[in-house]
């Protein structure tokens, strides 16, 4: 049984609808991941979301917004620049985050990870 979705208002914009963060990708020796941010920013605005914005390896943002056009980027620090922090640091207001699709299991997952549980 579904249920309708509530109607918006007229004067509602893009801002007025919230903002999702999707952290993930890869591009590493043994896989390239890209599919999996593009398709939950894909979601994400099907479900709603007024914004998404994807932070992804400088490497794969250009194939994750050409699936996702509608989606926003930012580059994230390949794997060697990872260690020295700092992938968090955006300056808009996130109401929610999406974080690891297509992220991997290595340690450049790991300390994005634990940088993001960190900086709660």
């Amino acid at each position: 049984m579904s249920h309708p979705l509530p109607s918006r208002p007229d004067e509602g914009h893009k801002g007025t609808f919230g903002t999702l963060g999707v952290i993930g990708g890869c591009h590493g020796e043994e896989a390239v991941m890209l599919g999996a941010p593009a398709l939950v920013a894909h979601a994400g605005l099907r479900a709603g979301c007024g914004r998404v914005i994807v932070m992804a390896p400088a490497s794969v943002l250009p194939g994750v917004l050409t699936i996702c056009p509608s989606a926003t980027g930012r580059a994230m620090p390949e794997q060697r620049e990872v260690e020295a922090g700092g992938v968090l640091s955006w300056s808009e207001s996130l109401q929610a985050v999406v974080l690891g699709p297509g992220l991997g299991r290595g340690g450049r997952a790991r300390c994005i990870v634990q940088q993001h549980l960190t900086s709660e």
